[in-house]
């Protein structure tokens, strides 16, 4: 298991602080944050090429904080993919050996054993130029993991990566982690990757951590207003509107409203755009002064600037504190 114990890293403007975070062993974590809020951080502080002001980084018992980075059991892909240009993926792949005094015939069993794995076979004999951006990630991806780390570190790994290429790409990270019973950690700025692909997610935001939990548990359960929007749509009307307090805001999600076409005693809303997305249908709706969004199916016959009538069930709100933003229920 890896631990971060009571961190602290502090620049001009911005401190990040960590009090405990555990990653387990063989668990895909992602860290998910917003620009400049202390992810790529802590990922660099976990590889050794930042030096918290405070705190420990402890991987299975052992303290490794002051350790440099060649010394820890653990590899990085960079979001540029750092690759040699003047080498080729086969270079690439063995540098970490070369590095660690293996002889020859042992580096190229290795790499070719990771190769496979990872598919890339046919293209050891060629220099990063010549590789798409899919190929260029699998060859930094090997160089990762030639040398089998106990952890494996992966920052924004899949932002230079076309959007359909993206999807496959997720699934194959994945396998390839299930495969090598490893823990990774993957950082990202984009939530729905992070739901796709973490086993646990820690959202972090100004340099806090907002809440860690399962894709699920941050989804329906999230802890603060920050988690509840920054995850997935999100809709907030005044809780007044509901008979609560005006202290208090209810959070629910577009999938959860329910649309009728006859008055009764639902909210009454106008419709504003219907977004045709496939599998369903966004719709985007006024509530009094409010704005909000809803799935729906087909099937529903409305149309644009038709007067509707809305429900949310009660087991399906979210209550958050007007003025802390924390969850009441």
């Amino acid at each position: 298991m890896l631990v971060l114990e009571n961190i602290r890293k502090r620049f001009k403007d911005f401190e990040l602080y960590i009090e405990k975070l555990e990653f387990y062993d063989n668990e895909y974590a992602v860290i998910v944050a917003p620009s400049g809020s202390g992810k790529t951080t802590t990922l660099r502080i976990i590889a050794g090429l930042e030096t918290p002001d405070e705190g420990r980084v402890i991987l299975d018992g052992e303290d490794i904080t002051n350790l440099p980075p060649w010394k820890r059991n653990i590899g990085i892909v960079f979001q540029n993919y750092a690759l040699y240009p003047h080498l080729t993926a086969l270079e690439n792949i063995a540098m970490p050996l070369k590095i660690k005094g293996l002889d020859s015939e042992e580096i190229h069993e290795k790499v070719i054993e990771i190769a496979k794995i990872l598919e890339i076979e046919k293209i050891l004999d060629k220099y990063p130029s010549q590789l798409s951006g899919g190929q260029q990630q699998r060859v930094a991806l090997a160089r990762a993991l030639v040398k089998e780390p106990k952890v494996l570190l992966l920052d924004e790994p899949l932002s230079n990566i076309d959007a359909r290429l993206k999807l496959d790409l997720r699934g194959f990270l994945k396998s390839v982690q299930r495969r090598l019973h490893m823990t990774a950690i993957h950082v990202t700025h984009d939530q729905e990757e992070a739901m796709a692909i973490g086993d646990r997610i820690v959202i972090i935001n100004e340099g806090r951590i907002e809440q860690v939990g399962t894709p699920v548990e941050v989804y329906n359960r999230p802890k603060t207003l920050f988690v509840y929007n920054f995850v997935g749509l999100s809709n907030l009307l005044p809780g007044s509107m509901f008979g609560f307090s005006d202290n208090v805001i209810v959070g629910f999600r577009p999938e959860n409203v329910m649309i009728s076409l006859t008055e009764d005693t639902g909210l009454k809303a106008e419709v504003l755009t219907i977004q045709y997305l496939g599998s369903h249908n966004l719709i985007e709706l006024r509530v009094g002064e409010h704005t909000i969004k809803a799935r729906t199916s087909f099937e529903l016959p409305v149309k644009e600037k038709e007067t509707v009538y809305i429900k949310i069930p009660r087991e399906k709100m979210l209550l958050f504190d007007k003025k802390g933003g924390e969850l009441i229920k």
